[in-house]
């Protein structure tokens, strides 16, 4: 079985590990930060094994939400990428630990996350 690589590139808003704003607003939290959100993206993601050999390399742009009580909801795809790549990415998002909700104004928010996830075969 071929190795799977997986290379997460920046999100596509700014991500500063819950860096405050003011002392009531900030951003989610992944648990252990973004290191670890991408460890636990490549630990779990799994290349699929019925993908012809002549894609090398799939970015799957996926947008989901951080809900008030931190858990990962409203899983959707936005690119125009195969069916497994898809499901495969949207499996690991639903795998998500809660994070650590995002705040506004002293109260936890809905925060919604665009993210490229890109399938790479050695």
């Amino acid at each position: 079985m071929k190795k799977l690589l997986l290379f997460l590139t920046l999100f596509s808003f700014q991500f500063a590990n819950a860096q405050t704003i003011n002392e009531k607003e900030f951003t989610p939290v992944f648990p252990g930060g973004i290191d670890s959100m991408y460890a636990f993206i490549e630990k779990n993601t799994n290349y699929p094994s019925l993908v012809q050999d002549s894609l090398n390399e799939i970015k799957v742009m996926v947008r989901f939400a951080i809900m008030k009580d931190g858990s990962v909801d409203k899983c959707k795809v936005l690119s125009k990428t195969p069916k497994e790549f898809n499901d495969e990415a949207l499996r690991v998002l639903k795998l998500m630990p809660k994070w650590e909700p995002g705040k506004m104004n002293g109260r936890s928010v809905v925060f919604y996350f665009t993210l490229p996830i890109l399938f790479k075969r050695n």
